[in-house]
């Protein structure tokens, strides 16, 4: 009787012995041929073997092995023609997509197997039919020192949707990929309609060919330690992966190069073995994935949004999306502010353009301090740090300060913000430097820019959301921040201070702290110029001014202050707060009291500007 014909796991088994040798080791007596025999005969994937002996022999396995031959344009016509259809489709499926061919061969071999059991000869020589011709065991080839231990997918795939991605760092990933396939115009649309409701990005960057496309939705698709391209955003290797599963179960990526378009699908519900659909699982995602509209470029397609909003009230669901889409847009505006600036990416969600959100340019009118900046190597990556900080709030409009408490709050955008290849990674935040947020350093920030080479020194982790001081610069880093908090109390504190003059020893303040018996008092400047003009001015009635001053410093309202300081949230200001028709107001009749208290009028005039309030009028 004849054996069976070979099923598609002894052919793909099949095929991927066929890549490991080379052309002249394909016959039966090569140990490797033999080794595959044995495990075709033990896999027990038929129901029936009528002849055990020639089943599967190491000469059968050598003739499937030509018939492969016969398909690789490599070794044109040294092969046997004549092979099967499942040859010819398992050659097809994998012959340029050999790690995925690994992975199914490596499925095979771990799932469980049955072996033939022996069946007795009577003595007439027939065989007798086993009560159960197959029992179901382990393979446990103890001579094999290694063995392989493959994950299941379905448990991979749900644990890669707990990385704590939010909507804004997810789709902040994405954009990376598109960057890195140099894209200038990304576009995020949406549909909220129930179960049906969906996330669509597109960009028009270089688009992949099929096997770029297998090797993206491959999970771990590049090693960490792989040398990138300088412009490459990505890190592990699993950024469309982990980003997309953290909101939606069904991930569709399209994409396009040249007139070439390929489809893959990842959905959680339908995971066994690894498989990936190869085109929209319905009607109603094929309409929401629609075509790549650039000649070249990429779009992924997040469906069944469990993660993202909550079916059943339709009301609160919009509401939430929205607000949501609301925050993504002021972070991808923060994240990518740099490629925004500078004319090269520009983002859309829904048909509004991202507008660029630049952390140290905060005031149309008074720009940010730079202090001085440091460049230090690092191995062969170069670190460069820049220190500014902030004008004082009060001499900000009141659109910019809203601006720059949008996101987390005034306080919390303190401290470094951490850029990889022009992409703020970190923002607001000390790293692992023994520096705590303060109120009176909530004016400082300090750019560090970092290449993508530089990944393993700085602990940059999958989400590109934490990293560490590499040790060979941490004095140095140290150093840079106390000289940058230094500056930054000095320009929260004395907004109400006389400027340092050239001797910096002679400064003039209004308030000044007193320390006594281990605490600390806020009183007036009896010696302020213009306290002593108004007293000179005033003369026997200077007593009841002096009176009304201690009142206000007595009763300083220090707990409100506290409180308010301390709530991130909200911006502290005076009831002028630069408006310039008070100031002048203020200006010229302060300039009126010293003059006529006997100062000339040029020393009133440079006394006055010295005086940081009245800064903004330029004067």
């Amino acid at each position: 009787m004849k054996n069976p014909n070979w099923l598609r796991e002894e052919l793909i088994l099949a095929l991927d012995l066929y890549f490991k040798l080379s052309f002249g080791q394909m016959d039966g007596r090569n140990p490797l041929v033999k080794s595959l025999s044995e495990e075709l005969k033990a896999l027990g994937l038929h129901q029936y073997i009528p002849d055990t002996v020639s089943f599967r022999s190491p000469n059968s396995v050598s003739l499937k092995l030509a018939n492969f031959k016969s398909f690789d344009p490599g070794r044109s016509g040294t092969g046997m023609e004549g092979s099967g259809l499942l040859d010819r489709q398992v050659w097809n499926e994998f012959h340029t997509d050999r790690a995925r061919l690994a992975v199914e061969a490596g499925r095979i071999r771990a799932n469980k197997t049955r072996l033939p059991v022996e069946r007795d000869v009577s003595s007439d020589g027939s065989a007798t039919e086993p009560t159960d011709e197959y029992a179901a065991v382990d393979i446990d080839d103890e001579t094999d020192p290694h063995e392989h231990s493959y994950p299941d997918p379905d448990a991979v795939l749900q644990s890669l949707r707990a990385f704590g991605y939010s909507l804004d760092t997810a789709v902040a990933d994405l954009i990376d990929n598109s960057i890195t396939a140099e894209a200038t115009e990304i576009r995020i649309t949406f549909g909220l309609d129930g179960v049906d409701s969906f996330l669509r990005i597109e960009d028009n960057g270089q688009g992949m060919s099929l096997a770029e496309l297998r090797t993206a939705m491959r999970i771990g698709s590049i090693s960490p330690l792989t040398t990138r391209s300088s412009s490459d955003l990505g890190r592990f290797g699993l950024g469309l992966k982990t980003a997309s599963f953290s909101q939606c179960r069904r991930l569709t990526v399209k994409t396009r190069q040249e007139s070439a378009v390929f489809t893959r699908v990842w959905d959680l519900d339908n995971v066994k073995d690894w498989v990936l659909g190869t085109y929209p699982v319905n009607s109603s995602s094929e309409t929401n994935l629609g075509n790549v509209m650039s000649a070249s470029g990429t779009i992924v397609l997040w469906e069944d949004l469990d993660r993202l909003i909550e079916i059943g009230d339709t009301t609160r669901d919009k509401e939430n999306f929205y607000r949501k889409l609301e925050a993504l847009k002021i972070h991808l505006g923060l994240i990518f502010h740099r490629y925004i600036e500078e004319g090269s990416l520009t983002i859309y969600v829904g048909t509004n353009p991202v507008a660029p959100f630049n952390p140290f340019d905060i005031s149309d009118n008074f720009p940010s301090k730079e202090l001085s900046a440091s460049v230090y190597s690092l191995g062969t990556s170069r670190v460069e740090i820049q220190p500014y900080i902030l004008p004082h709030e009060s001499r900000l409009a009141q659109h910019e300060i809203k601006k720059l408490d949008i996101i987390r709050g005034w306080n919390e955008h303190q401290g470094i913000f951490l850029y990889r290849n022009r992409r703020l990674i970190l923002d607001g935040t000390w790293l692992d430097l023994p520096f705590r947020k303060k109120e009176n350093q909530r004016l400082v920030r300090i750019q560090v820019d970092i290449p993508n080479t530089a990944d393993k020194e700085w602990h940059i982790d999958v989400k590109k959301a934490h990293a560490k001081v590499p040790d060979a610069l941490r004095k140095q880093f140290m150093q840079i921040c106390v000289d940058a908090i230094e500056e930054g109390k000095r320009v929260y504190s004395h907004r109400g201070s006389y400027v340092r003059r050239r001797d910096e020893d002679d400064q003039t303040f209004v308030w000044k702290a007193r320390q006594q018996h281990g605490r600390r008092a806020y009183v007036i400047n009896d010696k302020h110029p213009v306290y002593e003009a108004i007293c000179q001015l005033l003369g026997s009635e200077a007593r009841l001014f002096r009176d009304y001053i201690r009142i206000i410093a007595e009763t300083l309202p220090v707990g409100m202050l506290i409180n308010d300081f301390t709530d991130s949230k909200t911006v502290v200001e005076t009831d002028v707060n630069g408006d310039k028709t008070i100031l002048n107001d203020m200006y010229e009749n302060t300039l009126h009291a010293l003059t006529k208290a006997g100062m000339s009028r040029e020393q009133a005039l440079q006394e006055l500007n010295r005086m940081e309030i009245f800064h903004t009028l330029n004067r």
